[in-house]
């Protein structure tokens, strides 16, 4: 009987062609939105629902948040990524080491405290919101990088330093550009964090308007529809990030092998 049924099917390790492999996502997709319109939670409100709420929304300048928080989060991503692979690249420093971890243990730290700390070193508004969206990504990105950095097999230093390369030459080489396609890799996993923290820091302040506070102020007059209609822009917005760094990726790191 096994014979007349896809290994895919059954067996762990198996892939399928693009062609079956999007057959999959469809129906997969079709059963979700099926149960969410089945669903009985009271305060859930229905797919048709949460699509009739964007024409309101639009009338809220749903495209004008969403662009505000999109711009904060690019500079927030790039002030991140400049600290956290100087970290990394810095703890290949005997004195350096000790700081990039210290760094990364910043991680466990809750925003609660850190917040007035920021007001009050940085000031408040525009500027809260970044430094606290720098801060949330850099911790994680240089934990990673750190890691990545330390883990490059001391034959390829070794290698390097056969051709005569000075020291200098080697971080770069090796360090550098040899981690490059890691480095993004980890970009793009800790843009989906930073994605994720930014209605947080935008909650906070709301005097720029930005998609965080679109979606408090909706959730504020238990407007569900909104708030889940804001929710799947969000959700849209994040994955179209993820696809962005992705091609990036592959751009530059053309020498990787994508399995």
């Amino acid at each position: 009987m096994k014979k007349y049924i896809p290994e895919w099917l059954y067996l762990p390790n198996m892939k399928p062609s693009d062609q079956i492999m999007w057959a999959i996502i469809a129906v997969e997709f079709v059963i979700g939105i099926l149960l969410w319109q089945n669903q009985t939670f009271e305060l859930l409100p229905k797919p048709l629902e949460v699509m009739a709420a964007f024409p309101k929304l639009l009338k809220q300048d749903l495209i004008y948040h969403l662009m505000v928080s999109f711009m904060l989060f690019l500079e927030a991503l790039g002030i991140a990524t400049l600290f956290s692979l100087f970290f990394a690249y810095f703890s290949r420093f005997s004195v350096g080491y000790p700081i990039a971890t210290g760094v990364g243990l910043l991680r466990f730290l809750g925003m609660t405290g850190l917040t007035y700390l920021f007001q009050v070193t940085l000031g408040g508004g525009y500027i809260l919101k970044l430094s606290m969206l720098v801060f949330g990504i850099t911790v994680f990105y240089t934990v990673g990088m750190v890691s990545v950095v330390h883990d490059i097999p001391e034959e390829e230093f070794d290698h390097a330093r056969t051709l005569k390369m000075g020291e200098w030459h080697v971080l770069y080489e090796v360090v550098i550009l040899g981690t490059l396609d890691k480095a993004i890799d980890l970009l793009r996993q800790n843009s989906a964090m930073g994605w994720m923290m930014l209605t947080m820091v935008e909650g906070l302040v709301r005097s720029d308007g930005g998609i965080g506070t679109l979606l408090l102020n909706n959730d504020k007059h238990f407007d569900m529809a909104s708030v889940y209609a804001i929710q799947l822009c969000i959700l849209a917005t994040g994955i179209l990030i993820q696809f962005i760094i992705d091609l990036l990726q592959r751009a530059i790191c053309r020498w990787e092998v994508r399995l």
